[in-house]
């Protein structure tokens, strides 16, 4: 294990840089025949989409106008600790987002129109997240409370709660009615009493269910602002718990480092794969290993990643570089060996 962390922290300043442009999403519009306007949203893809015929959860992000941004930075920032998801930020301010006891115009955009063009357009996944923050994250408790299926899951990052609908409506149901949905997420930043205490009310009720499904979380050292970052963060590592494998899986049998991988998919209804840099960090560690099965466990790692993308040879030649720049000549010897031991016409080899 002590040798794992090493090779980990030897291999963790390794990292490849591109030219490309920078982006954080494209924008569309639709016509919506429920709003009798057109209406923008934005698609962030995964890095990996278009390199795999992979079907990704779905986050769907209101104020999407003023959020896209924060919301992908977040979620590149956890690349390794949750899996890739497609980010559609939906434009959304004001009077449509106001809780209503019957479905507004907007919510019907969402579910009747927006929802099927995403799933036509893109391979999305039946796992869908809807997030939202402050006025949105009132519209996304009120539909948690409404339709609470409808999504796989909500998140109400610091919504108005001052008015005091909400509350009366969540307290109106029974805990078996709560239990029943979709696991739901609520956070708070520094509001103030007004937004304090009808957070607590609500955070005290969900305590007393004591349901898995339910989290909720205070922070106070956050400004209304900021805590859109932090509060995504937590929600998305709560969401998908489990995803990282631990150091005794990821330095074990490669064989069940995938089940790992191909069972959590399961759990969650989309494929899941092992992405390339920890293939990257894999593939030192392994070379490095003078266990015999690790020997095999480094062919299956090269295997792996070129089957997912003919262009991650790339990768692993990167490592075999890196190991000639730290004056490693024999990790880098027997690295080009398995490589070209799978793909022997490589150009390299």
């Amino acid at each position: 294990m002590k040798h794992w962390l090493l090779t980990l922290s030897f291999i963790a300043s390794f990292a490849s840089y591109s030219a490309d442009q920078l982006t954080y999403g494209e924008a569309y519009t639709v016509y919506s025949k429920e709003l009798n306007q057109q209406r923008t949203y934005y698609v962030k893809l995964p890095e990996n989409y278009h390199q795999s015929n992979n079907k990704y959860p779905v986050v769907y992000l209101l104020h999407g106008q003023w959020d896209l941004l924060p919301a992908v930075a977040s979620i590149d920032m956890l690349s390794t600790e949750i899996p890739e998801v497609i980010v559609v930020g939906i434009q959304s301010k004001g009077p449509e987002l106001f809780p209503q006891k019957t479905q507004s115009d907007f919510a019907k955009f969402l579910y009747s129109e927006l929802i099927p063009l995403i799933n036509h357009t893109y391979r999305a996944a039946p796992y869908k997240i809807l997030s939202g923050h402050s006025n949105a994250g009132r519209f996304v408790m009120n539909q948690w409370i409404t339709n609470g299926l409808e999504f796989s899951s909500y998140y109400a990052f610091s919504p108005s709660l001052e008015d005091g609908k909400i509350n009366e409506r969540l307290l109106a149901l029974s805990p078996q009615e709560i239990i029943n949905k979709s696991p739901f997420t609520l956070t708070l930043a520094d509001e103030g009493d007004h937004m304090l205490k009808p957070f607590e009310e609500i955070d005290s009720y969900f305590s007393k269910i004591k349901s898995d499904k339910l989290t909720s979380a205070h922070f106070p050292e956050q400004t209304h602002s900021t805590s859109r970052h932090t509060s995504l963060s937590f929600a998305l590592k709560n969401t998908f718990s489990g995803w990282q494998p631990s150091n005794k899986v990821m330095a074990g049998n490669f064989a069940a480092l995938k089940e790992h991988y191909i069972n959590f998919g399961k759990r969650f209804g989309f494929d899941a794969e092992i992405d390339i840099e920890l293939l990257q960090k894999l593939s030192a560690y392994f070379v490095m290993s003078s266990k015999h099965q690790d020997k095999l466990n480094i062919k299956e790692v090269i295997k792996y990643g070129i089957a997912l993308d003919n262009k991650n040879v790339a990768a692993f030649w990167e490592i075999v570089d890196y190991f000639i720049t730290n004056n490693n000549e024999p990790a880098a010897a027997r690295l080009r060996e398995n490589i070209c031991g799978v793909i022997p016409h490589d150009e390299r080899c």
